[in-house]
């Protein structure tokens, strides 16, 4: 899976991560995340991504138009 060419190990891995934090696999996110890194994720990347899950998990909710 890993050696395929379609996605690149970094995007790989954020697919990883995200997927690991959307079915709530708190456990293996330090690990994945230090790999996502490994492949080229960077710091602000990852915040980023985190950043996007939590507003969607946590923030408000609306339906367009929100304000």
């Amino acid at each position: 899976m890993w050696l395929r060419l379609d996605l690149a190990p970094r995007d790989r891995s954020l697919a990883k991560v995200s997927a690991l934090i959307a079915t709530g696999q708190v456990d293996q996110i330090t690990f994945h995340l230090g790999r996502a890194m490994d492949n080229g994720l960077t710091a602000a990347q990852a915040s980023e991504a985190l950043s996007l899950w939590l507003s969607t998990r946590a923030g408000p909710t609306c339906s367009p138009p929100c304000p």
